[in-house]
């Protein structure tokens, strides 16, 4: 039995998801082999440029940790150009920044779940963070944000506006569910 210390940080969460993966998996093979193997590795790319750590990619999911919010919002930016060729991978992405525990390779905190509940609300091609990502966005002007909608959701103490990140080709939400 190996024991691990646990330590509190806190960071740019950011989860992905690959919309339609099911119905891109029952496709021809060869097709669904190729967009599995470049999204693992242009995830990998993007998170190390950034100085993030990739803690898992599991089928059409991604979850990774950014130590800054504004540079975990550029690193979805050219995840979302970098998927949006051929073969096109339909990544939905949102970034949220708070609290986690991290052990070895185990990353923990109710951060995961404000993140994943963010990513239920986002769209294919689109990248939505919340207000504490947000924050740090002021001082990045080459960074464009429109705000979604505020969400009551569970587990937290107060109500969370969302943005969604405007640049370029990205797609927003028209609401949030």
């Amino acid at each position: 039995l190996k024991i691990t210390a646990v330590m509190k940080e806190t960071a740019a969460i950011m989860m992905t998801d690959i919309v339609g993966f099911n119905k891109i998996a029952r496709q021809e093979e060869g097709i669904f082999a190729e967009i599995c193997a470049t999204h693992k590795d242009i995830h990998h790319t993007s998170v190390e440029r950034f100085n993030g750590r990739l803690i898992h990619i599991f089928g059409d999911k991604s979850l990774s940790i950014v130590h800054g919010p504004a540079d975990a919002v550029k690193c979805s930016i050219e995840l979302q150009n970098s998927l949006n060729r051929e073969p096109f991978i339909p990544l939905r992405i949102a970034i949220h920044y708070g609290e986690v525990n991290t052990e070895g390779d185990d990353i923990l905190g109710s951060a995961l779940k404000v993140t994943s509940r963010i990513l239920k609300n986002a769209i294919t091609n689109s990248i939505l963070v919340s207000a504490e990502v947000h924050h740090f966005l002021d001082s990045e002007p080459a960074i464009q944000t429109h705000s979604i909608g505020i969400c009551h959701f569970k587990h937290t103490d107060y109500p969370l506006e969302i943005f969604g990140i405007s640049n370029g080709n990205l797609a927003l939400p028209e609401r949030l569910s």
